[in-house]
């Protein structure tokens, strides 16, 4: 059995696998993107709270049987002026080795994880937002914008017209997606999914492969809109959550209409799952 790490712009994943198969993810909220949007840096206070989330589950994952721990950073560490001192304090103070990954090898990852043969897939995350298509076996399209949730907040609150406006802009770095069916991956779709069909308790293998229309995801949007944040963690969206879901919810009716789609088809395996098995074809995991 090995461990893999996802350190996440909003949040910080334990991966626990047998070869490809995922036995348990186990999910942190750290914020580590927090504020990056106004200094370009990651703070003192995100980067403690990140590193020590990551001690645990390095402690976790030992205890439960893992003989190899691999990790990778994504667009909040890629952005961040001091993005290669974090890497280093992790492996000073963790002794564990982070892959920083690019954003095409970010969207390939998400693809890998989610999608068998060809497809499309779309990943929201805190600080960056990936669509990746393969056809025919190859990767035609894959592109990543520093566009999230967490990012989202930084730039819009929860101030409907700005975001409304915002992501209308930002969508359209993603008209040349050739685009026809997108399996939505990451928090902010499945969550949606999940409020879309009334899942107060999240359960990830029920809502992959549920379809959401463009019409539904709208109706959550609006009821979003609308919802306190204690209103929200009731309908189901975990508290980590609940202050970034409007502003992804946005996000994702802009790309949705942008490309002229029905909806998305929700998956709850992604990047965490698609970096696994690229270890394990690669020889190093097992």
């Amino acid at each position: 059995m090995f461990a893999l790490l996802d350190i996440g712009s909003n949040s910080v994943r334990l991966g626990l696998f047998e070869k490809e198969n995922c036995i348990e993810k186990i999910l942190q909220t750290t914020r580590l993107g927090e504020g990056l949007h106004q200094t370009g840096m990651l703070s003192a206070e995100s980067v403690n709270r990140t590193l020590a989330a990551m001690r645990e589950f390095i402690t976790e994952a030992r205890e439960r049987g893992a003989s190899q721990i691999f990790a990778y950073a994504t667009e909040a560490v890629r952005r961040a002026e001091n993005g290669k001192d974090f890497l280093l304090k992790a492996q000073e103070t963790l002794g564990i080795t982070v892959d920083l990954l690019s954003g095409e090898t970010e969207a390939e990852a998400g693809f890998t994880g989610a999608v068998a043969g060809d497809g499309a897939i779309l990943d929201i995350g805190g600080a960056s937002t990936e669509i990746a298509v393969k056809k025919n076996g190859a990767f035609i399209y894959r592109k990543s914008i520093p566009v999230g949730c967490v990012v989202l907040k930084n730039a819009c609150g929860e101030d409907s017209e700005k975001l409304q406006a915002y992501c209308a802009e930002k969508a359209k770095a993603f008209l040349d997606a050739p685009v026809e069916n997108l399996t939505g991956i990451g928090g902010t779709a499945t969550t949606i999914a999940a409020l879309a069909v009334e899942m107060k308790k999240y359960d990830g293998a029920k809502i992959t492969g549920t379809f959401i229309s463009a019409e539904k995801l709208r109706s959550v949007r609006e009821f979003l809109k609308e919802a306190s944040i204690e209103a929200r963690v009731n309908a189901g969206v975990p508290k980590g959550r609940a202050d970034l879901i409007y502003g992804g919810a946005v996000w994702l009716c802009a790309i949705v209409e942008e490309l002229s789609l029905l909806g998305y088809i929700a998956s709850d395996a992604d990047n965490l799952e698609g970096y696994a098995r690229m270890l394990v074809k690669k020889g190093v995991a097992e």
